[in-house]
């Protein structure tokens, strides 16, 4: 603390001209000691009250009521002290408050809703997000998700929905309607005609919560900078707006982000041949082509090539003389513009198909790539003599064992059972299952 933070302190709180030091001092080293075992630190509650002044006035006894009251009537519904004071030094407010006025405004609030669903443990939850959730008037909070419901409930829009959306970004709960509805409908005012309207777009927003309070240009801006840019591929606003609504991250996406991603993966793959019309319809297919990150999209990519450079698939349905040589990366390339999402799958499940094409010695075919991570780990827990009792095993902790020896030991044994699948016997497939439920390569969903 420094003089002028003091005196700035002081002067938003004239009584502490007026007080002794050693009482403002015992007051503040007091506070802190009350819940020293909890992670309060002096410092941290010196800085609460350079923010809130008064709480240099506040005796700690009265301090110490404050959280142990509150802690204690909502530790059933998962309310630690430690999580409110957290809250506390987010929103010094708090710590001046009375104990039974923030259990009335919680409780007030609640109860309104209970019946579309608001419970105590996911409302606190969203309070220690938002702190002024605790002192706030609960009318005027109650005011302000009736007004947003009541407008759009024409839309289809139910308290039950948005309340959803409003614990999954609490902050909402302060806006006054006339805010929230306005970005709504200048959003959907704003693009040209028709593109979307108002009932998808606050579908969007019940997935994507932060659309209903950032501002419409910058929402518009995101939408039309990428049509634009792209236009001369075949991107519309309309078609990109669709594609937003299926993935409304999107809307909240800066279009130099978007833009720089795919051109990132068109430049990798130019002399493949990629082009930006081909890869953008198979993105509006596949809307997650336009938010996950270039290096994601290429490793997959890369990681499809030399599966099929191995053997692994053919791009064409199986018949006698089909090799996997026959076709080139450019077949691979449009094989997988023709089911993008294969793209989109995670490492571990790409990698997988080489596991099961080893091991089964299944047929090369594109069903190897296209059929789903289910059916894959069905017949390969079939193939490995599955018998329910190895997932157990799989998921016991490892007391004793170094978790990156563990995980050597797995790869060597995955390895080694690739090296020579004829010969496992029934003790090895056991091992082996284990290894590959262990390293996420089985997740037990077939």
């Amino acid at each position: 603390m420094t003089v002028a933070s003091y005196l700035a302190a002081a002067a938003k709180h004239p009584v502490l001209y007026q007080s002794r030091a050693q009482t403002i001092i015992g007051n503040i080293e007091g506070g802190a000691a009350c819940f020293a075992d909890h992670g309060l630190s002096t410092r941290r509650y010196l800085l609460a009250a350079l923010a809130q002044p008064h709480l240099f006035g506040l005796k700690p006894a009265t301090l110490k009521l404050i959280g142990e009251v509150i802690a204690q009537r909502f530790s059933p519904d998962g309310l630690t002290l430690p999580a409110f004071l957290r809250a506390a030094l987010k929103q010094p407010q708090l710590f001046g408050q009375k104990p039974g006025t923030l259990i009335r405004n919680v409780e007030t609030v609640v109860g309104q809703f209970t019946a579309e669903g608001l419970t105590l443990p996911a409302y606190l939850r969203a309070a220690l997000r938002q702190p002024q959730l605790f002192y706030q008037n609960p009318q005027q909070l109650i005011f302000n998700v009736a007004g947003v419901v009541d407008h759009f409930a024409p839309q289809g829009l139910t308290v039950s929905r948005y309340l959803t959306a409003l614990v999954k970004q609490p902050s909402l709960f302060a806006y006054k309607p006339d805010t929230l509805i306005g970005h709504v409908e200048k959003v959907v005012s704003t693009l040209p005609a028709g593109v979307v309207d108002i009932r998808d777009y606050l579908l969007a927003a019940l997935k994507q919560p932060s659309l209903f309070y950032q501002h419409p240009a910058t929402i518009v801006a995101n939408i039309e900078g990428v049509a634009r840019h792209f236009e001369s591929a075949g991107l519309t606003i309309r078609a990109y707006a669709r594609v937003a609504l299926a993935q409304p991250s999107l809307f909240c996406t800066k279009s130099q982000t978007v833009i720089d991603g795919v051109e990132t993966v068109l430049r990798r793959f130019a002399d493949v041949p990629l082009n930006a019309t081909d890869y953008l319809a198979a993105a509006r297919r596949q809307a997650p082509l336009f938010t996950l990150s270039p290096a994601t999209i290429i490793r997959h990519i890369e990681i499809v090539f030399a599966l099929h450079a191995e053997g692994v698939f053919i791009t064409t349905h199986h018949t006698p003389e089909s090799k996997p040589e026959d076709s080139s990366q450019a077949d691979v390339l449009r094989f997988l513009l023709k089911y993008p999402r294969l793209i989109c799958l995670e490492d571990r499940n790409l990698k997988l198909r080489r596991i099961f094409k080893i091991l089964t010695d299944a047929r090369a075919s594109p069903a190897v790539l296209t059929r789903s991570r289910a059916e894959i780990e069905r017949d390969l827990m079939r193939h490995l003599e599955f018998d329910g009792s190895s997932l157990e095993l799989a998921v016991e902790h490892l007391d004793g064992i170094d978790a990156e020896a563990a995980v050597d030991a797995d790869c060597a044994t995955i390895e080694q059972a690739l090296g020579d699948p004829r010969s496992l016997d029934s003790a090895e497939k056991r091992r082996l299952l284990i290894s590959l439920m262990r390293q996420g390569f089985l997740q037990g969903t077939g």
